[in-house]
C-alpha cells in the first residue's frame, strides 16, 4: 500500500471546511438545501481523498476489500465526531439526518468505486 500524503492533505481540508459549516449559527442557504445539497459531496469528497491517499492517487486501481472498511471506518469516525461537534455546540439541533446523508455520500462514493472497478478488471479479462 502506497500512502499518497497530498491527498491525505486534501482530505485535512475538507475536514476543516466541514468543522466551519458546522460552526456556522445561521446557515446561509436553508438547512434543507445545505443537507440535500452540501453535505453528501462535503463527505463524498472526503471520502473521496481518504481513497485516493490509500491508492497511491490512483482512481482506477481496484482495491482489497480491507482497504474500503478502513476507509469507510475513517469517514463515519470523522463524520460521527462532526455530529457530536454540533450537538455539543447546539444541543437543540437535529443532527441524527445530516449523519445519514453524510454517510450516504461516504457508502455512494465506496460503492461506486468498487463496482467501477470490479467492471474494468472484468472488462480487461
Amino acid at each position: 500500500m502506497k500512502i499518497h500524503f497530498g491527498f491525505g492533505l486534501a482530505g485535512a481540508g475538507y475536514l476543516i471546511g466541514i468543522g466551519m459549516l458546522s460552526c456556522t449559527p445561521n446557515p446561509p442557504i436553508p438547512a434543507a438545501l445545505e443537507v440535500a445539497f452540501l453535505r453528501i459531496p462535503l463527505y463524498a469528497g472526503l471520502a473521496l481523498c481518504l481513497l485516493l491517499s490509500v491508492s497511491g492517487g490512483a482512481w482506477q486501481r481496484l482495491l482489497p476489500a480491507r482497504l474500503y472498511w478502513l476507509v469507510g471506518f475513517l469517514a463515519v469516525g470523522c463524520a460521527g465526531a462532526e455530529v457530536v461537534y454540533r450537538q455539543w455546540l447546539d444541543p437543540g439541533c437535529r443532527v441524527a439526518e445530516d449523519f445519514v446523508v453524510g454517510l450516504t455520500g461516504i457508502a455512494g462514493l465506496l460503492i461506486a468505486h468498487r463496482l467501477l472497478g470490479s467492471q474494468r478488471r472484468a472488462a480487461r479479462t
